[in-house]
This record gives C-alpha cells, structure tokens and sequence, in this order.
C-alpha cells in the first residue's frame, strides 16, 4: 500500500507538536493527527501553575512585610481573572506551535480524535484515512488539572495524588495561595535519590503539607499521576497496562510504530520527551538505529533537578569507586519568604569522574543543564566557584571543590607524597 505521508504524529501535548515540527525539518511529508482544543487545554495548565507559582511568591512576600512591621494587604484571590491570564499566556507563549503556525511549516495539522489504527499504518478519523509509512504515539497523558479549570473559585481544599515532581509541584503551587493540601503517595519522588527524597519530604511537611496513602473526602482530587493516556492504545503492540513499551530506540513491537512522551511512563518532563521525540522521528524517517542516553538527560522540574546516577545506582555499577559530595546552604538571610527554602547540591563520583547531579534550589533545573556535559568529565573542573555566594551554582562548584580537597586528605598517596616533599624541602 502506498502512503501518503512520511509520518504521522498521534499528538495532543507538547511532544507530539515538537515532533512534527522536527520532522517537517528534515523535508518530510507529516501529519499530526490530536483530538480539538487538547494541547490548548495543556498548555493553559502549564501555565495556571506557573501563575499559581508566582502569586504563592508574592503572598510570601507580603508576609514577610508584615512581620518587619508593613500593613496587612487584605483581599482574595481573583481565580476567573486568573483563569483568564493562564489561557492569554498560554496563546501568547506557545504561539510557535500554535495549528496556524504548524500548518505554515507544512504540517498537515488534522484537529479530530484518531479513532483507529491498523497494521499498514493507516491513521483513520471521522471524516479521513491517512496512510503512513510511519506512525509516532506523542499524545501525552490526559491533562490532570482540567477540574481546576472548570471551577468559578479557588478550591479551600485539594487532594493532589501522585509522588513526582509535577505532583509535588502542584502541591507547593496551591498551598502557597492558601489551599489545605494532602499529597497521596506512598513515597516523595520515588525514583530520585536518597537524600533528596529525605529533604524535599521535610520541605513539604514543613511547608503545610501533610503527606498520606488515601484520599480526604469532599475534597477537590487531581490525578498528577499516574495518570491515563489520551489516546486509546492499538491492540497489536506490547504494553504495560496504559503505557506502551519500546525499545531504546523507542520502537515499539511494530517495526513502523515510534513512541515517546508520557505514553511511555506517565512522566511529564518535558526536557525528556523532546529528546525522545528527537530520537523517535529520526528513527521513523531514517534507520531506526539512534537510542536515548537517558543518562544525560536532565531530569525533574523547577526546584528539583537531577542528571545522570543516583548513589544507589553508582554504587551497584563502580562499587568502592563511588565518592559523594554534598553541599547546603539553609538561606536563612532570605527575606522573600517567611520560612527560607534550603538549597542541596549533591555530587557523586566514580573516582574523579562525575556520574550524578542531585540539585534542590532555585535554578536547579537550568543549572542540571549545564552539569550534564560534564558528566564522565574531571569534577575537579568545578573548582572555582565563589566561598562568599551561596547560591546553587556556588555550591555545585563547592562540591567540586570538595572532591578535589579530598584526594589531599591523610592518608591518600598524594598527601603522603606532598608531606614526604615539604619534609625534604625543608630539611636542605
């Protein structure tokens, strides 16, 4: 059978547009096939957290006011003119991937729910049949807070279920405007390292958080995860419950379907599913023989960030190799909040070699960025970072410091060489 595109996307988030604007570049004939008005639905929940986010920052100042003496500034949340400004942002802010614009580039943009997908690759909607000789699933997961959307107030009280970082996010963002939150997970982050699980824990807790197995009742629920993908999965490939399996080359048991996003796991990083969605076009265009280094991926969102192995997982492949370095700075002359977030930076190490990033502070996820190219690379090259800043890029440098500083401590073969060689130097 012949087709009639190169590849079709199943999108409906942000890595399905992504995709085939990355594969519209490559000269490709794409379609992206996503139900109407689901990646605006999206986008304008990205950008409600973010609003959520910033108010919670200035309400920390105000209080923070008031304690030095400032008058009490009295009022209630406008959660329509809010509403309103996420949906403004989220027009003006995703207007690059935008139908109109997408159409533009070449993409044959289809805004109708994929109702069925054969074996030949054939795409079929209400109203057309697309034949493909290859097909991408980057439909992402259905958006967990449409709820929060559809309500006239802000909520008094909000079930926010799921252990991620997007789940923690969402916590934070409420309860910093006032909203009574529990977090329904079993374990905080569960894939992150020790040590971080450990001290965002505390962070919620210590934020008015409380942390449990089940759900209050009559309380707003928001599924941050797991959560179910949008589209209806095809029957003839391998899956795990909801989700889809593949190969490194995210390849799934049908050598012409290609998958990547949340479809994969649940995971809504979105630094992950555009590398994904890079390697999975290239795959379906070309030769499927690129994989994903999900070792130098950065990981989590906003405050927590990591890239590269945990201890744990350091520990299982170098065994003695393994050095760890930590630094901390508890903030506690920062005047924009009531109650200061401490910032962490963990390093860890196979002998000189940096194989672990373990960020919490503010910038953590951009700083990650900029760590991950130096993984396998000399952590002694982090030296350099300023003793009178204690800002998060000052305390990875630390840590690189440290672990410099620590190959002179006694007992180790330069420390006894350098002793050995001020002993005669000083003896002539």
């Amino acid at each position: 059978m012949a087709a009639d595109y190169d590849l079709v996307v199943l999108g409906g988030g942000l890595e399905g547009r992504i995709a085939a604007t990355i594969a519209v570049g490559y000269g490709a004939r794409v379609a992206l096939v996503e139900p109407p008005d689901l990646f605006e639905d999206g986008q304008r929940q990205q950008w409600l957290l973010a609003g959520l986010q910033q108010l919670g920052q200035v309400l920390q100042r105000q209080a923070v006011g008031e304690r030095f003496g400032w008058a009490k500034v009295e009022g209630e949340l406008s959660w329509p003119q809010l509403l309103a400004w996420s949906e403004i942002a989220a027009e003006s802010q995703s207007v690059s991937y935008s139908a109109a614009v997408m159409s533009a580039r070449g993409v044959d943009v289809v805004l109708e729910r994929p109702e069925f997908l054969s074996r030949r690759m054939a795409v079929t909607t209400k109203t057309r049949q697309l034949r493909a000789r290859g097909v991408l699933v980057a439909c992402g997961t259905v958006p967990a807070a449409t709820s929060l959307l559809e309500r006239s107030a802000l909520p008094k009280f909000a079930n926010v279920v799921g252990g991620s970082v997007m789940a923690i996010a969402w916590a934070e963002a409420l309860a910093a405007v006032g909203v009574a939150v529990r977090l329904i997970a079993q374990q905080v982050m569960p894939e992150a390292d020790a040590d971080v699980r450990r001290i965002v824990r505390s962070q919620l807790i210590a934020a008015g958080i409380e942390i449990a197995p089940v759900c209050e009742e009559d309380w707003l629920v928001l599924k941050i995860d797991p959560s179910k993908p949008v589209l209806t999965l095809p029957g003839f490939v391998r899956a795990s419950g909801s989700r889809l399996r593949v190969n490194r080359k995210l390849q799934t048991s049908h050598s012409r379907l290609f998958a990547c996003g949340a479809v994969l796991g649940g995971s809504t990083n979105a630094r992950l599913a555009e590398c994904e969605a890079r390697v999975a076009v290239i795959n379906a265009l070309f030769l499927p023989v690129k994989r994903v280094d999900y070792g130098s991926t950065v990981r989590g969102y906003g405050r927590y960030a990591c890239v590269g192995l945990t201890q744990a997982a350091a520990t299982a492949r170098y065994g003695d190799e393994v050095r760890v370095q930590t630094a901390s700075d508890a903030n506690s002359a920062d005047l924009s909040r009531v109650g200061p977030l401490p910032t962490y930076c963990k390093l860890v190490c196979a002998g000189d070699r940096l194989v672990g990033v373990h960020l919490i502070g503010e910038g953590a996820e951009g700083l990650a960025c900029l760590l991950a190219k130096r993984l396998g690379q000399s952590v002694s090259g982090l030296d350099g970072g300023s003793l009178s800043s204690r800002d998060l890029v000052d305390l990875a440098f630390e840590g690189g410091g440290r672990s410099r500083q620590s190959r002179w401590q006694i007992g180790h073969w330069r420390r006894d060489w350098a002793e050995n060689w001020f002993n005669w130097r000083r003896s002539r």
